[in-house]
């Protein structure tokens, strides 16, 4: 009885999200303009642009839900909705282009998206400022999406651009990416590391934040912490920081050099 459920339920979630999948997310009526990934990595390339990037869990933050790394707070609330529709200078916000058109998602992914859309949709949009112009959350994360080996090379060979002969602070998770092989950042001039909490990063936010600016000097900023680095990179840039929140892209790099599959039985099912 329940692989009935679910399938009715799935068969709902689908039949919901029909009339938003018929539109593309560039020319969807109802939304603010939107640029791809092209154009997102053009401005990170210049190497004077921060991003602070909004995906499925800091919607769902946003909307009072907590995630199994991060509960819900309604600082980290208040606190992500100020980011969302913030105007600093040379900050990019990043988010998803799955509110209309999933045929580019594998199957399961797009049952799982369906789900969250059928519940959060309306009120994430509502968040969202209509005058503002946003950018491809996904820049870190197409290897979740294309099996084209060809096109992901170009994808990445175009994203190691962005800080390539630069002086990098990589800010992570104390216990995340410990079994990598292959650096994606092997081609910036120096390399260092400033760690924080895996889990429930923001509530150690303060502490996060000095750390980086004891070490921060000149160097960009590369952050992979949730959605404590969405804010990190906010905050960041005010300080004339170019600081960059693109997640787990390391291990996606690691993944696809190894020909790692992203599905439910590997973690995370969405490098982000």
């Amino acid at each position: 009885m329940s692989s009935l459920r679910k399938a009715i339920k799935s068969v709902r979630y689908a039949v919901s999200n029909l009339r938003y999948e018929c539109q593309k997310q560039e020319s969807a009526t109802g939304f603010p303009v939107w640029f791809g990934l092209d154009e997102t990595v053009s401005k990170l390339a210049s190497g004077v642009v921060s991003i602070s990037r909004f995906g499925d869990g800091e919607f769902l933050l946003l909307n009072g839900i907590g995630l199994d790394f991060q509960d819900s707070n309604p600082l980290l609330a208040q606190r992500l909705k100020e980011v969302l529709v913030s105007n600093v200078k040379d900050h990019l916000i990043g988010i998803p282009n799955y509110f209309f058109s999933l045929r580019e998602y594998p199957c399961e992914m797009k049952k799982y998206l369906r789900e969250i859309l059928y519940d959060y949709r309306e009120c994430s949009l509502r968040v969202l400022d209509m005058s503002k112009s946003y950018y491809d959350t996904n820049v870190s994360q197409y290897y979740a999406t294309s099996d084209d080996v060809q096109w992901l090379e170009k994808y990445f060979h175009n994203l190691r651009k962005i800080w390539n002969e630069k002086n990098i602070l990589i800010v992570k998770g104390e216990h995340s990416e410990t079994d990598q092989v292959h650096n994606f950042y092997d081609n910036a001039n120096s390399m260092e590391f400033c760690y924080a909490p895996s889990r429930n990063a923001f509530s150690q936010y303060e502490k996060i934040y000095l750390n980086i600016k004891k070490q921060v000097g000149e160097r960009m900023v590369i952050l992979a912490l949730g959605p404590t680095a969405t804010l990190l990179a906010y905050d960041l840039s005010k300080e004339g920081h170019v600081a960059m929140d693109l997640g787990h892209l390391a291990k996606s790099y690691d993944w696809f050099k190894r020909n790692k599959a992203v599905s439910k039985e590997n973690e995370p099912f969405f490098p982000v």
